[in-house]
């Protein structure tokens, strides 16, 4: 007993002796320090990194307790001491224990940090149709985009468009697979039953990195009640990821669209063929929207539905530019009926696109997104009029945020390339084009795109292997027999440019494109009486185009390059510099044009020139500050 009473005032001796209370006095109160100003910073900030890691910070500190103590055991003393064997082994040991430790500890929330770099996004698969009757396909599917869409009214919350989460309906890919190619946080799935006047929708939130639950529910309820699960859902979903959800956000999401459940159904059959886009499925759609509004004459999404068929007929389907105006009075009256739901303003601005008032179709799409922040179509139509209105900067932008939101659209890529190829950002532009073409090879304009950024480069081997090779898969496709003219022309080869050009003349519906084009060949190679009927032509068709009030600057080109064959400085300069003004030239195809060709000694023409590259080169610097700061965020 004696022996151990003196062993332990030895080693309560040795503890003065060395110090080991004072050094675990600091320690221990600097330690306490940092998890409280840690603490703080959390609940003050709300810093998501520092709460995910918190208890990894807290191992680490609390195994430094031991560390400390084998420190101050052996180097407390008066003097220096070298480190020991048997100190670095203990060292060793407790580095090891609290590695380990903290692996245990923090996996799960590092494997939620690497989600949470993704940001607060979420993708919505397609429900799964549980229902007896397959025909109810469209029901499952529809309540699928009406969560998904009530998402979208979360502005800090990203998600994933429809158009790009269909293609996992029925999918054998893992959630973590899904997530990882749509760059998601976490993914909700789900399960509709439609039997009757009752309807079951089982939900559950799942980590995409992890394949853990984060949250899951099922509603067992009657139909009139659907409205009223979307928004109980998209709520739940927006706490469950830590979005803060605004009051005008929560009002948005907890409206009731129709009280008729029969025209919810008619509505949702019409949307779903809607998004087929074809011309048959187009038409069939409409009447699916007109029953709706018969039975509910007050339904602002029937109507917003009704006039984007509309808008369609004239974007995809050739019909007569009147049916836009049909288009803009349903998109107004939907709006009057209700002015706080994206949809109407944003068919109000395609129909606007397709009349090419572009101030105006900008102006609806700003407000469509006002009220939907997640709304992909909406970017890329305004990315596209940004372009097309020489705002490249912007074009950008808009694109790459069309792409994050619905990264299987290929269209999109396509307008991101070309705004870079504005820029005379030739790189980027390839790497977009190339992917884009992975992605979706059949895709005919993106060859045009491809072809025009080597003519820019003036790389016209490259130029004309290219539409070439597209020509082939697509011999009767005019855009791409019209873009190998234009290179032909380019290259002096006026011959060549003829016999394309005239093919895809006689190729076209409406007889229109590429007139002026066809009669500069058709001068160049000895035959002016014939060029001189298409350039009336030309001309013609581009005083009807800015007669209606059309706002596209490529009309304007055209009576400039009329102009200049005809060798009228002064009025190929004024229609040019209107061309500029509307923002529709790209610099290094316009100085290069052969069809300017006569105002290529003309001091006006090359001070319009320095201007229009200055202003793309002020773009392209905006552009890469931007892209560097992103870069220096992400790392």
């Amino acid at each position: 007993m004696a022996s151990i009473v003196s062993t332990q005032q030895t080693f309560l001796s040795e503890l003065k002796t060395r110090n080991v209370r004072k050094t675990m006095a600091i320690y221990g109160s600097s330690a306490l320090t940092a998890i409280g100003v840690i603490k703080l910073l959390i609940e003050t900030y709300h810093i998501d990194v520092l709460e995910r890691t918190f208890p990894v910070v807290v191992t680490l500190l609390l195994s430094g307790v031991v560390s400390a103590f084998i420190f101050a055991w052996f180097h407390g003393k008066e003097g220096g001491q070298r480190f020991q064997k048997r100190e670095i082994a203990l060292h060793i040991v407790v580095i090891a224990v609290a590695t380990f430790i903290s692996f245990r500890v923090g996996s799960a929330p590092l494997r939620d940090l690497a989600v949470h770099r993704l940001g607060k996004s979420i993708a919505v698969l397609p429900f799964k149709n549980m229902s007896e009757e397959k025909d109810d396909e469209y029901f499952s599917d529809g309540i699928t985009e009406d969560i998904l869409t009530q998402l979208s009214k979360i502005s800090e919350l990203n998600v994933i468009s429809r158009t790009t989460v269909m293609k996992y309906k029925d999918t054998q890919k893992s959630l973590r697979e899904i997530g990882s190619e749509l760059g998601v946080a976490a993914i909700l799935e789900g399960s509709v039953r439609h039997d009757g006047n009752r309807v079951r929708i089982v939900s559950q939130l799942i980590n995409a990195a992890t394949d853990k639950h984060i949250w899951a529910e099922t509603y067992d309820r009657e139909l009139k009640d659907i409205f009223a699960i979307q928004s109980e859902v998209a709520q739940k979903i927006g706490l469950a990821l830590k979005a803060q959800l605004l009051p005008e956000e929560k009002q948005l999401i907890e409206k009731q669209a129709t009280g008729n459940l029969e025209a919810y159904g008619y509505y949702l059959r019409g949307r779903e063929l809607y998004y087929r886009l074809t011309k048959e499925d187009n038409e069939r759609a409409i009447d699916f929207f007109k029953k709706a509004i018969a039975l509910d004459s007050t339904y602002a999404l029937a109507f917003a539905g009704l006039a984007d068929t509309y808008a369609q007929r004239v974007q995809r389907f050739n019909f007569p530019s009147q049916w836009a105006d049909s288009s803009i009075a349903l998109s107004k009256h939907a709006i009057e009926l209700d002015p706080n739901i994206a949809e109407p303003y944003k068919s109000l601005g395609l129909a606007y696109y397709q009349r090419e008032w572009y101030r105006e179709a900008i102006k609806q799409y700003e407000r469509a997104l006002s009220l939907n922040p997640n709304f992909a179509s909406v970017y890329a139509n305004m990315g596209e009029l940004k372009l097309w209105t020489g705002h490249q900067d912007e074009a950008i932008w808009l694109a790459r945020k069309a792409i994050s939101l619905s990264p299987g659209r290929v269209p999109f890529y396509n307008t991101l390339a070309i705004a870079y190829t504005e820029l005379e950002m030739d790189s980027a532009a390839l790497r977009w084009f190339e992917k884009a073409i992975e992605l979706q090879p059949s895709l005919r304009q993106l060859y045009v795109g491809l072809g025009e950024l080597y003519l820019s480069e003036n790389e016209i081997p490259k130029a004309r292997q290219t539409l070439r090779g597209a020509i082939e898969k697509e011999p009767d496709y005019p855009l791409l027999l019209e873009t190998a003219g234009k290179i032909e022309l380019y290259d002096g080869e006026n011959e060549a440019a003829l016999i394309l050009f005239r093919k895809a003349y006689d190729l076209s519906e409406d007889k229109t494109g590429g007139l002026v084009q066809l009669a500069f060949a058709l001068a160049k190679t000895g035959k002016g009486n014939e060029a001189e009927k298409f350039l009336n032509r030309s001309y013609s068709e581009a005083q009807r185009t800015i007669a209606a009030l059309s706002e596209e600057g490529s009309s304007r080109y055209e009576l400039a390059c009329i102009y200049a064959i005809r060798n009228n400085a002064t009025e190929a300069l004024k229609w040019l510099r209107e061309s500029i003004t509307l923002g529709s030239r790209s610099y290094r195809l316009t100085v290069r044009d052969p069809l300017l060709e006569n105002l290529r000694g003309v001091p006006e023409f090359s001070r319009m020139m320095e201007e229009l590259r200055s202003r793309k080169m002020k773009q392209r610097t905006r552009v890469e500050e931007e892209e560097q700061t992103q870069q220096s965020v992400q790392r």
